[in-house]
């Protein structure tokens, strides 16, 4: 063990020292007395008791997230690649934290989903002048509000129509 990783350690347990502990305005914050949640905490400055008290603390202004890109296949069986895109707020940082693992691949999995099932019932031409809209995200809404999480919208930014591995393969003519 070298000074450096003393150094670190030090530098590390310097906020558990200090008696108190800071929510800006634009984070929510949990406290939780000995690993037990107590309370939410609004912007402001907040008294602790060092290593007892603990904060989580996450940002609760709009934000967005970029959904990862999925291969779709259509109802005209066409193989269509789908990227979406939600929009979201925090409005219960209790139920954010404390109520699901990792809510970033909640949301996004949700939605993957939704957009899947939505897509695999449409033609090509259907999906390229969908609007998911309201009724989408009122749905998604339903399955994320158990996370603390208001949906703002939902929408599709990039779709392409693509020759998947299966097609391009039979079409090759292998000689023997």
């Amino acid at each position: 063990m070298g000074l450096d990783t003393l150094v670190n350690f030090l530098i590390s347990q310097i906020n558990n020292l200090l008696p108190v502990y800071v929510v800006y305005q634009y984070h929510k914050g949990c406290r939780y007395w000995c690993g037990k949640f107590v309370c939410v905490l609004e912007p402001g400055i907040y008294l602790k008791v060092p290593w007892l008290h603990t904060m989580c603390r996450e940002s609760a202004v709009d934000t967005t997230l970029l959904l990862p890109a999925q291969s779709v296949v259509t109802q005209d069986n066409k193989a269509v690649v789908l990227r979406g895109s939600v929009g979201y707020r925090i409005t219960d940082i209790g139920k954010y934290f404390n109520n699901v693992y990792d809510t970033k691949s909640a949301i996004s999995d949700n939605a993957c989903l939704m957009i899947r099932q939505v897509c695999s019932i449409k033609t090509f031409e259907d999906i390229k002048d969908i609007d998911l809209g309201v009724s989408f995200r009122k749905l998604l809404q339903k399955q994320v509000t158990p996370y603390g999480i208001k949906i703002n919208f939902v929408g599709l930014v990039d779709i392409t129509e693509s020759r998947s591995y299966r097609l391009f393969n039979e079409n090759i003519k292998l000689e023997s």
